[in-house]
């Protein structure tokens, strides 16, 4: 279904992220690629991300997309000015509040939607993705996921056990995208919390560095049914 090589191509033109510096709880470049590949086969022509810190993932974001919203509950100022400049919509609210009706108002205008959740985390992602979903959304993702037990395997158990309606999930950790484009993050510059250079694949936890436990901080897409192709 995703033409990845030539997705690589396309974000590698777009956006800059050879000089992309991750920071500690930062959404990794492999990330933002596997995000933006899934969002461009399906048409997506408008981001709703919450989570914005420094703002690093909102850059590349509003690179490779013309209509980008981001909401964070404590925007920092210089960097919502830096992004309001770039032509981002940005908002400081408290995600739960605003985002569905953002995506609700975003549907209602005829875009396509995706929603990328780096704040709240978790079982609170996952609901209030879904609840997007519900509303129109084409897919969501949630990152950190697997600090949160949220791996796609754990999430469909979850559903089904539920009763709810049969979702299709994808991550990060997926062994083909692992070995076709974990390199990406090699090139990366990770930042500590001092400001110091580190390995990409150390995290820095507790004041010691331990190696990661899966594939990046991993993060999971959700659908609504198995996209055509998948």
């Amino acid at each position: 279904m995703i033409d990845w090589e030539g997705s690589l191509a396309r974000f590698t033109q777009r956006s800059e992220w050879p000089t992309f510096v991750c920071r500690p709880r930062g959404i990794w470049i492999s990330e933002l690629f596997a995000f933006a590949a899934w969002a461009w086969a399906l048409g997506i022509d408008c981001i709703v991300e919450s989570g914005i810190a420094h703002g690093q993932s909102t850059d590349i974001l509003r690179q490779c997309f013309s209509r980008v919203y981001s909401i964070d509950h404590a925007v920092m100022p210089d960097v919502a000015a830096r992004l309001i400049r770039d032509g981002v919509q940005v908002s400081s609210a408290d995600a739960h509040v605003v985002l569905m009706p953002i995506v609700e108002q975003l549907v209602a205008a005829g875009y396509h939607t995706a929603v990328l959740l780096d704040g709240p985390k978790g079982e609170p992602a996952v609901e209030l993705g879904l609840r997007c979903l519900d509303h129109g959304a084409v897919f969501f993702a949630v990152h950190d996921t697997y600090c949160c037990a949220e791996a796609p395997n754990a999430v469909r158990a979850r559903l089904e056990a539920e009763g709810r309606s049969p979702r299709w999930a994808w991550s990060t950790d997926d062994a083909s995208f692992v070995r076709a484009f974990s390199y990406l993050d090699a090139r990366v510059v990770y930042l500590d919390e001092a400001g110091n250079g580190k390995s990409p694949f150390l995290l820095h936890h507790h004041g010691r560095d331990i190696p990661m436990e899966s594939y990046g901080p991993t993060l999971t897409l959700l659908f609504p049914t198995v996209p055509h192709g998948a």
